[in-house]
């Protein structure tokens, strides 16, 4: 089996630019599958001053928990140092890793950006409980195996 079929894409935060809080485009609906990948990305950056993820059983987060383990700038990272937040640089990606299994069913990233700061959010679902060639599916306009 590709294990690429087993995979969902999620546009959490659409490349966008600005300062303060962070407005989530998408949760995530993790139903179906037991592993997430959140990918933040910066680009011309004063950094983010908060990052971690919650998770709630409604998609409209009336009752929002934080996923244990997620609050970058005290969380361990795997190289079991403490986490660091993205700072003034460039070019920055950060990756949050979530078993989802005993989660509640939607996620979504909270941040706060420390200034002006140019990011981007994509979640990878994987494992999934059923593989799907469908694009729409996947979440996905476009995709080619070479």
């Amino acid at each position: 089996m590709n294990h690429a079929a087993a995979v969902k894409y999620v546009n959490i935060l659409d490349p966008v630019s600005g300062t303060g809080a962070v407005t989530m485009d998408n949760n995530v609906d993790t139903a179906g599958y037991s592993y997430l990948t959140v990918v933040v990305s910066t680009g011309v950056s004063a950094g983010l001053s908060a990052l971690s993820l919650q998770e709630d059983d409604a998609d409209d987060f009336s009752d929002p928990s934080t996923v244990a383990g997620t609050t970058i700038g005290t969380a361990l990272d795997i190289d079991g140092g403490t986490s660091t937040l993205p700072s003034n640089g460039d070019d920055e990606i950060h990756v949050i890793n979530v078993d989802l299994r005993g989660k509640k069913r939607y996620i979504r990233p909270v941040a706060t950006r420390a200034g002006t700061t140019l990011c981007s959010i994509l979640g990878i679902l994987s494992k999934a409980e059923e593989a799907t060639n469908v694009l729409a599916d996947r979440g996905v306009n476009t995709m080619v195996d070479a």
